[in-house]
């Protein structure tokens, strides 16, 4: 369909975006504070994991994003340690487990803890406890192998057999909520609560981490309302903890202006990520990498705003940051440029995209390995520019790879899968093939159904793309109440006044204006001219088309 321009209707659903959760994870520290990472048992797993040429999935428990995710399985290895080290004494199963563990010998570490939980469970009632503390380390170390369904399975074990330990019900969570399930993620996120809060009282930095972690599941729920009255809870215990300056409280700071980026309140969240840049800057300097993450989230939330040039600069600025301590072809500057290339994309550079994105992929490939999920957002990131490009048949080539990347890490029904199905679905359309394209968009939102409900700003994105399919059919009744449907959930999760909002809205008067009813036409377009004058001024782009749309419509009554 050579350079023909993209139907304004069609939603990209990124996988990535620039303003973060960021989970609190209790990594084991010094006396410092600092993690308690020894180099040769990393130097060790680095070897592990080399060999096997294992693919570390994304796992958003980390402090900041100052670790790479190598680091951070460093500290569940140091943190697995350090817990057979205190029970090797009396336990000689736990002592040979360490010992391989320390060797980097996954495989043998795990086969002598299954010895002892299989050993534990065959035991009196009593023996359980000890049980329950077997499955929880053997999950441990299934997530240093990367097998986190096995994980999830030992995680629930160690659940169930002590269901008051806030600790393996806090994993469980953290777990469930890693592989989609935010919602069951939450149930036991909130028996922790229970738990510390009857153990600590509701004043205490456990209780803070767990109110948290309930924001950051909420806010994956596409519910950010929930997620801010959580986190705004454990801000204020954070501060009454730490005072105003301490990294924690910036990180919570940082999790509330992501959930106000979700609800389309993106000045408000730039005003959070100012918060969390000034304690960051404060406590480490200038140039650390937590900066740098609050200067990417802050651009991010310009390039929502339509202020793309100005998310640029941002995020410039960061990637100078990340480069001093890590050079050049290092993991951590692969967001930040995935970051520039999206913002060159919106600016309708995709050729400049593809530089960066190209950049992006070489680096996180030569790091982890062709399989690595996060390839899987780094080659749809691709796609997407070359569908902008006016190629949607080598779009598809790359939405298909990230596809297959991520059925193999998650399965099928997983909703990154649901956002690369929704892609070739897109791509589907612009060739002018809507069946097609209505087949991979059905399944898209089965998935996303499933894992969130029907209220969840993916569901809403996903109907939009089901109705353009129908509007490409020239069925219009069935376009136009997909686009309702669409419509209706994002304002039950948005309100009535964010830009995503003016998109239905456009869409439906488009609709009705197709089926001759120009003057509830004209009723939709105004609603949606009034949404964009209001977040991007007289003179965006969008307005001018809105006007323009609404002048032709009216001189034709």
């Amino acid at each position: 369909m050579g350079k023909k321009k993209k139907d304004s209707s069609k939603d990209n659903v990124p996988a990535v975006r620039a303003g973060r959760d960021v989970h609190i994870y209790n990594a084991p520290q010094d006396e410092q504070g600092n993690p308690l990472v020894n180099k040769k048992v990393m130097a060790r797993l680095l070897k592990n994991l080399e060999e096997k040429d294992a693919q570390l999935g994304e796992k958003d428990f980390q402090l900041s994003d100052k670790q790479t995710e190598l680091d951070r399985l460093v500290e569940k290895h140091v943190e697995l340690s350090l817990a057979l080290r205190k029970r090797e004494d009396t336990d000689d199963f736990a002592a040979k487990a360490r010992e391989r563990l320390d060797e980097g010998d996954l495989e043998g570490a795990e086969k002598f803890l299954m010895q002892s939980y299989e050993s534990n469970m065959a035991g009196a009632e009593e023996q359980h406890k000890a049980a329950a503390a077997d499955a929880y380390e053997i999950a441990e170390l299934k997530e240093l192998k990367l097998e986190y369904r096995g994980a999830l399975q030992f995680f629930e074990k160690a659940a169930k057999l002590v269901p008051d330990d806030s600790r393996y019900l806090n994993a469980y969570g953290y777990c469930l909520n890693d592989l989609g399930e935010s919602r069951k993620a939450i149930g036991y996120f909130e028996q922790a609560l229970e738990v510390d809060r009857k153990a600590y009282g509701d004043n205490h930095p456990h209780v803070a981490i767990r109110l948290n972690n309930i924001g950051a599941a909420w806010k994956a729920l596409g519910v950010p309302e929930k997620a801010i009255r959580y986190l705004g809870q454990a801000l204020e215990l954070l501060k009454a903890t730490y005072a105003d300056k301490h990294p924690l409280v910036a990180t919570t700071l940082n999790n509330i202006g992501s959930a106000l980026d979700a609800l389309g309140e993106n000045k408000k969240a730039i005003g959070y990520y100012e918060q969390a840049f000034e304690i960051f800057k404060a406590f480490y300097g200038d140039k650390h990498p937590d900066v740098a993450m609050a200067l990417n989230n802050i651009g991010g939330a310009w390039s929502t705003l339509g202020e793309t040039k100005k998310a640029i600069i941002y995020f410039e600025q960061a990637l100078e940051i990340i480069k001093i301590p890590y050079g050049d072809k290092h993991p951590h500057i692969a967001t930040t440029l995935n970051n520039i290339g999206l913002a060159w994309k919106v600016l309708g550079e995709p050729k400049k995209a593809i530089v960066y994105f190209e950049q992006t992929l070489e680096i996180w490939k030569n790091a982890y390995g062709e399989g690595h999920p996060q390839n899987a957002t780094w080659l749809s990131n691709l796609g997407m520019a070359w569908d902008a490009l006016g190629e949607p048949k080598k779009a598809i080539e790359y939405y298909e790879q990230a596809l297959e990347i991520d059925k193999e890490a998650y399965g099928d029904n997983h909703p990154d899968v649901a956002i690369r199905l929704n892609n070739i679905g897109g791509a589907w359309n612009t060739l002018g093939e809507p069946e097609k394209a209505i087949g991979y968009l059905e399944k898209a939102l089965e998935i996303d159904k499933a894992a969130y409900g029907d209220k969840h700003p993916d569901v809403a994105t996903i109907l939009n793309n089901i109705g353009n399919a129908w509007r490409l059919l020239e069925e219009h009744k069935k376009s136009l109440d997909y686009f309702k449907q669409s419509l209706e959930v994002d304002k039950e999760v948005y309100g009535d006044n964010p830009p995503r909002i003016a998109i239905r809205l456009n869409n439906i008067g488009s609709a009705l204006a197709t089926l001759g009813e120009p003057k509830k036409a004209i009723g939709y377009l105004e609603q949606a001219l009034e949404i964009i004058r209001a977040s991007y001024g007289e003179d965006h782009p969008k307005a001018k088309d809105l006007k323009e749309k609404l002048e032709n419509l009216k001189n034709k009554q």
